[in-house]
């Protein structure tokens, strides 16, 4: 199970770990604050094996170490990320052991030589030098790899090759159907409006007109052309005209009038004069729409997003196997996640920066 760590952007903080064995207590850092402390107890209890804060920490600064070394001596990172997953991490732990007990059943083995290899693989060739600085002796690396590589044999049986054997080519044409269903073609426009206003309407009519002849002939850019029209316009005549700027929009976000008049148009050419009826005052309104840009974007075709499809329901499959598998085994041998957490004192804080 991999986790998302939330880490805040703190400068690197060059720390040393220093077990307090008489207090039951992890601090990790120089004697410069801020430091770590782990509260240290027992938390679980699995197959006779007893599970610690300790051994929680353990887990997740190896995980920290693999994934995301540059954090691995920044305190207050460590600190989020361990208060934010350490449940997490218990459950983890649980249900690898239970798996361990479901491996016996099935004789599953690991070799010696494979728990070398994902050693050398997981820690590097200086391996003691690496163990060093997480504070773990070798042979709990050892058993931490060994636990793994069963627990990954195990998801392998037990989860993904189930989820392999679930989703068929037809389950993928059916994700492919309902995938165009939740994506149609789309359509896009960009387009800038013409209103011409007018206190009498044959004016308005006349003008816009014009407008419509010079700019299908004029060899000037639209907003050229309005602004020479504009010009022969008198002041305090009540007429008026004006050019919108760009409109960019879509199938989805277009209005039905819009699009009416867009849909019959070519790129760089003009409709004929609409008339509309003002939604502020009622008054007559004139438009011209001019088509800049229009585009259709297609779903992607089956071939493309077929493997794509497939891999999501995929891990649909395997996540819902997992989840089934899980609470059998708890089921099995009598385990309540719920109740092992509800165990724990609600105000029991395992980490806090002294």
């Amino acid at each position: 199970m991999k986790f998302r760590c939330l880490l805040v952007s703190i400068a690197l903080l060059s720390t040393q770990p220093l077990l307090n064995a008489n207090m039951g207590l992890l601090n990790i850092g120089q004697n410069a604050a801020p430091q770590l402390v782990v509260n240290n107890r027992i938390v679980a209890k699995v197959n006779d094996k007893t599970i610690s804060v300790l051994d929680i920490m353990k887990k997740m600064d190896v995980f920290i170490a693999r994934y995301y070394p540059q954090y691995s001596d920044n305190v207050h990172a460590k600190y989020q990320y361990f208060n934010t997953h350490w449940k997490d991490v218990l459950t983890q732990i649980i249900d690898s052991e239970l798996m361990l007990l479901d491996a016996e059943k099935l004789e599953l083995k690991v070799s010696d030589s494979d728990v070398r290899e994902a050693l050398l693989e997981r820690f590097g060739p200086n391996i003691m030098v690496s163990l060093d600085k997480l504070q773990l002796s070798y042979e709990e690396a050892k058993k931490m790899v060994h636990t793994d590589l069963i627990v990954e044999r195990m998801t392998w049986y037990r989860i993904h090759s189930k989820a392999l054997q679930s989703v068929n080519p037809n389950d993928i044409k059916l994700a492919y159907a309902d995938y165009l269903q939740k994506n149609p073609p789309q359509e896009e426009w960009e387009y800038q409006v013409v209103s011409v206003r007018a206190k009498n309407e044959e004016i308005g009519k006349d003008l816009v007109n014009k407008a419509h002849s010079l700019i299908a002939t004029s060899k000037y850019s639209l907003s050229e052309v309005i602004e020479q029209i504009k010009a022969n316009v008198p002041e305090n005549s009540g007429t008026s005209i004006s050019l919108s700027e760009d409109f960019k929009t879509n199938s989805k976000t277009i209005s039905e009038t819009h699009k009416q008049v867009l849909i019959n148009l070519m790129v760089d050419s003009i409709s004929a004069p609409i008339r509309q009826l003002s939604k502020a005052d009622q008054s007559v309104v004139y438009r011209l729409f001019y088509l800049k840009d229009h585009s259709k974007i297609l779903p992607e075709s089956f071939s493309k997003i077929s493997e794509k499809l497939k891999q999501e329901l995929l891990n649909e499959s395997a996540s819902k196997e997992s989840r089934v598998y899980l609470e059998k085994l708890r089921s099995k041998f009598g385990y309540d996640m719920r109740t092992i957490l509800e165990d724990i004192p609600k105000d029991f804080h395992p980490f806090e920066i002294k």
